[in-house]
């Protein structure tokens, strides 16, 4: 699954939030109005993307950011693509999450596309609130013995 990562700006905070033509394009198929779901509030609406000098959420969109429970600067806008429309969620500071959004971000970016691993259910959300870990074995140990395979 692919979503999009926006990091909270002070502009975005008391202006429409930007987004890129190149986000616009590829994330949201060129669409200027989208259904949109707030994945804490259930609050849903249309959004719109406004042209006026460049790319813009309109429509429901700060009202769905306002009953997700509002923005601040640093936060972590996340938007999931989904069949019907899309989903998003706001990461803050004190979210388990943040540190790893806040990771893939250096400098001034505020825009980021990234991938979850096969995720195409309409109603499995709340895999996204759970915390994953992985493990990686890079030297041959017991773990990998072919008489006894195990995952220690």
């Amino acid at each position: 699954m692919k979503i999009y990562v926006r990091k909270v700006f002070p502009h975005d905070i008391t202006h429409e939030v930007s987004v890129t033509t190149d986000i616009v394009k590829e994330y949201f198929d060129s669409a200027t109005s989208m259904s949109f779901e707030g994945i804490k509030s259930k609050q849903k609406g249309t959004v719109t993307i406004n042209n006026a000098t460049d790319p813009r959420f309109g429509g429901s969109y700060k009202t769905i950011l306002q009953k997700e429970g509002g923005i601040e600067e640093n936060d972590f806008i996340v938007t999931y693509k989904y069949s019907k429309g899309y989903a998003l969620e706001i990461i803050k500071s004190s979210d388990n999450r943040y540190k790893t959004y806040s990771d893939m971000f250096k400098g001034k970016e505020r825009h980021l596309i990234s991938f979850i691993d096969d995720f195409e259910s309409d109603n499995n959300y709340d895999v996204l609130n759970h915390n994953l870990f992985g493990m990686h074995i890079t030297e041959k140990n017991d773990a990998l013995s072919e008489d006894n395979p195990h995952i220690c």
